[in-house]
């Protein structure tokens, strides 16, 4: 996900059987503000319904990830 890259931000993002994207980010809080925002949209053609947020323990990314 270029966005979360252009951000500094490392995780990774996986879209879910249902159809929705699960997204486990950490960085700089603005930036991650940043990417919550973008979220609320979606890149072109998508249609967003709902952005669920929620905070969990640190772990130790390295880079961002696009998992299948």
């Amino acid at each position: 996900m270029q966005q979360a890259m252009g951000l500094g931000l490392v995780g990774f993002v996986k879209n879910e059987p249902d159809g929705k994207a699960f997204i486990e980010v950490q960085g700089e809080p603005a930036s991650i503000d940043k990417l919550i925002e973008w979220s609320r949209k979606g890149p072109q053609f998508a249609r967003v319904d709902n952005v669920e947020v929620s905070e969990t323990e640190t772990r130790d990314f390295n880079s961002f990830e696009i998992l299948h």
